[in-house]
């Protein structure tokens, strides 16, 4: 699968304008495939995406989703609309302001605890949104 990775929101705000609201420490999409879509404990609505970059296989997660329009085994093209940002999940109890995608590049399907098998979207998309705001 030869793919063109872009960054996955048209535009993004950053969670309490904190670094650990990045990619790192906390507890949208390139092109690719559609491994799963589901229902699951505390992460919610989930959707997880297999891509190619460079010469590896790598793995998006998006999950706490309050819609999800794709389904597993769907290829996706740049720009398709996978689903919407929410509060499922353990995140129910947030403020309606609060709505958001907790978003994950792995380098594995499964992935351990902690950020085992977590890949900084830094690796992938070179850019911190922090420091450098996406806008579409």
């Amino acid at each position: 699968m030869t793919t063109t990775v872009a960054w996955p929101p048209a535009k993004n705000v950053i969670r309490g304008q904190r670094m650990n609201g990045t990619f790192g420490m906390v507890r949208n999409h390139p092109n690719g495939k559609v491994v799963f879509v589901r229902s699951h404990g505390a992460r919610g609505l989930q959707i997880r995406m297999a891509f190619e970059s460079g010469q590896e296989t790598l793995y998006t997660f998006y999950a706490h989703m309050q819609h999800m329009s794709v389904n597993k085994g769907k290829e996706l093209k740049q720009g398709e609309i996978i689903g919407s940002c929410g509060k499922s999940g353990n995140a129910t109890n947030l403020s309606a302001k609060e709505d958001h995608l907790h978003f994950e590049t792995r380098s594995k399907a499964e992935c351990g605890l902690r950020l085992e098998g977590r890949v900084s979207p830094l690796k992938v998309f070179g850019i911190c949104p922090l420091h450098h705001p996406v806008a579409g």
